[in-house]
């Protein structure tokens, strides 16, 4: 069974098709895993520059101030497409929010994934949620999936973070 069917037909996990199509059919899968990862560790990626979740947009819009609402809505603007701009809005993703906070996290509800650099492909907003409330410590469960090829691009990116680091 090919890596892409054994993913999609795993039911430990929730991922929708539209995640499965545009984020995680980028390039050849070599394996997944289920791993607890400290949402600390998880990194974005945006405009060339690797980062710790806590300094994206959709980690700020948390923070409240009008400012980071604004910032906000100009990444949904600019930075998401089709479907994924649609799902969060600022009243879906403060429905997201007061759902994550009464509900809590959970896998088979849709899982949070990451590349074999922790580098988050499919979740960001579930991950700032639970970060704001957890904290960076805090483990919980993704889906790390490994490629053969993230693209010079994403290594050299993420060289540059750990020199900074």
């Amino acid at each position: 069974m090919k890596i892409e069917d054994s993913l999609k037909n795993d039911k430990r996990f929730y991922i929708d098709d539209f995640t499965f199509e545009t984020h995680l059919k980028i390039s050849k899968m070599l394996s997944y895993d289920i791993v607890e990862l400290e949402l600390g560790k998880i990194l974005r990626q945006q405009d060339n520059k690797i980062f710790p979740m806590k300094y994206s947009d959709v980690y700020k819009y948390l923070e409240g101030a009008s400012n980071n609402i604004e910032e906000y809505n100009k990444y949904c603007e600019n930075i998401l497409i089709g479907e994924d701009r649609k799902k969060h809005s600022t009243k879906i993703y403060d429905q997201l929010i007061k759902n994550i906070s009464k509900n809590d996290y959970d896998i088979r509800k849709g899982i949070i994934v990451v590349n074999q650099l922790n580098i988050i492909m499919d979740g960001q907003h579930r991950a700032c949620i639970l970060l704001k409330k957890y904290g960076e410590n805090h483990k919980i469960k993704v889906l790390k999936v490994r490629y053969s090829y993230l693209g010079i691009r994403t290594y050299l990116n993420y060289l540059k973070y750990k020199i900074r680091k």
